[in-house]
C-alpha cells in the first residue's frame, strides 16, 4: 500500500483507492489541505488531516478504527524513521 518516501497525503489517497473508495468532495478537500499544510512545513497538522481523510473514506461504522490504524501507522513510522535515527 505505502511506498518508501511517499508523502502522507499520497499515502491517504492510495489507501482510499485500495479500499474501493473514490475520494471525492470532503475527502479530496482534506487531502488537498493536508498537502498544502505539509508543503508549508506544518507536518503534524498534515498527518492529522491525512488520517481524518482516510477515516472519512471508510464507512461510518469503521471510521474510528480506520483513523486509529492510520495514526498508529504514523506513530510507528516516526519511531522507526525519525527516533531510531537518533539512537
Amino acid at each position: 500500500m505505502w511506498r518508501e518516501g511517499e508523502a502522507l497525503p499520497a499515502r491517504a489517497s492510495s489507501a482510499t483507492s485500495q479500499h474501493g473508495t473514490d475520494p471525492a468532495g470532503e475527502v479530496r478537500e482534506l487531502l488537498d489541505d493536508a498537502r498544502f499544510m505539509a508543503n508549508g512545513g506544518h507536518v503534524v497538522l498534515a498527518a492529522f488531516t491525512a488520517a481524518v481523510a482516510v477515516s472519512r473514506s471508510a464507512d461510518e461504522a469503521a471510521a474510528d478504527g480506520v483513523y486509529r490504524r492510520e495514526r498508529a501507522w504514523q506513530s510507528a513510522w516516526i519511531a522507526d524513521r525519525l527516533l531510531s535515527a537518533r539512537a
